[in-house]
């Protein structure tokens, strides 16, 4: 006769074999969001409202959490070090973000942009040793230039997921190999780090911070940068930076995402409220398909919360109007859907 305690043990043991098998032959999903700025105004109305700092992503924590892999660029230091740096729009943000990047279930985050420094090199060093002690996987910043060109990996359903960071807008900020900074847009280096990534992935994802602020369609550099970058073997690009939705373009068959928007800000004017969450789905080590997520930060005046109603239709219609896919086969064009 089998003792009650083994056959429990078998019978974990057994369904843990279950879901790994079931694991090995599932999809992947991947999703990515645009700017998160967690100071200025936005730390005013948390501390003044004192519902936590879980509570901006509240009504997007589902949709985040749902997802095997989330990306975000992370706009701001985290940190109670450093001063600002004099320049005429700097962000910092509070320590305890990131019980609030944790709850909505953020895995990885890109520091290549303009403000990631805006409070020096003190607050900088702070912001990576706390997203590393959290477990937060961060591209596109480090301790010098070889750490920040570095890709961060994620394995599931024995397929490899290299993700890489670049900054394309604040040159005063790039590492060296002798100071701390953030990864420069440069495309020898990108191809450089492609090719190492390609080496031990399957899919390569790569992050720009660059374009023109408030303009939706993409700029000659954008576009000459990313179609270079996809030559080189990247498989999915996504932007960030001009604060509102760009264009989506497909270069050999390939996803450019020019520009997700913002997710967390606290501009409120124009198309600034609007913006867009884009799931990957890889199945068979291949991108399956693409579904975009209209975002509206409607929610208690800064918060984002997916579209409804004519807000969605509107977000979807303007996608379409600003993106040229006229030439693109039923293969590409089935690809993507909105949801």
């Amino acid at each position: 006769m089998i003792d009650k305690n083994y056959s429990a043990i078998f019978l974990k043991i057994a369904i843990g074999l279950l879901i790994a098998g079931f694991s090995n032959a599932s999809e992947i999903s991947i999703i990515a969001v645009g700017d998160i700025m967690l100071g200025r105004h936005i730390a005013k109305d948390m501390a003044k409202k004192g519902k936590g700092y879980s509570h901006p992503y509240k009504l997007v924590k589902n949709l985040i959490s749902s997802a095997d892999i989330a990306f975000a660029n992370l706009e701001c230091p985290i940190s109670s070090k450093g001063v600002s740096t004099g320049k005429k729009y700097s962000f910092c943000a509070s320590t305890k973000n990131l019980e609030g990047l944790l709850y909505a279930g953020f895995d990885v985050l890109a520091l290549a942009n303009n403000h990631i420094m805006d409070y020096g090199p003190e607050a900088f060093s702070e912001t990576l040793k706390l997203l590393k002690n959290k477990n937060i996987t961060y591209v596109g910043a480090g301790n010098n230039l070889e750490e920040a060109r570095k890709a961060g990996f994620f394995k599931f359903a024995n397929t490899r997921i290299a993700f890489l960071a670049y900054d394309c807008t604040f040159r005063w900020s790039f590492a060296t190999d002798k100071k701390a900074g953030i990864a420069p847009g440069r495309i020898k280096e990108i191809q450089q780090d492609i090719s190492k990534a390609k080496k031990v992935s399957d899919i390569i994802i790569v992050s720009f911070h660059w374009g023109n602020e408030y303009t939706s369609t993409a700029s000659k550099f954008q576009k000459n940068l990313a179609h270079k970058t996809i030559d080189a073997g990247a498989d999915i690009i996504i932007g960030h930076h001009a604060h509102v939705i760009q264009e989506i373009e497909f270069y050999k068959e390939k996803p450019i995402i020019y520009g997700l928007g913002n997710f967390i800000f606290d501009q409120a004017f124009g198309d600034t409220r609007k913006g867009l969450a884009v799931k990957f789905i890889i199945k068979n080590k291949q991108l399956n398909k693409i579904v975009c997520i209209p975002i509206t930060r409607n929610y208690d005046k800064y918060y984002p919360q997916p579209a409804k109603n004519q807000e969605k239709k509107e977000i979807v219609a303007y996608i379409l109007k600003i993106s040229d896919w006229s030439n693109y086969s039923d293969r590409i064009k089935n690809l993507i859907t909105f949801e």
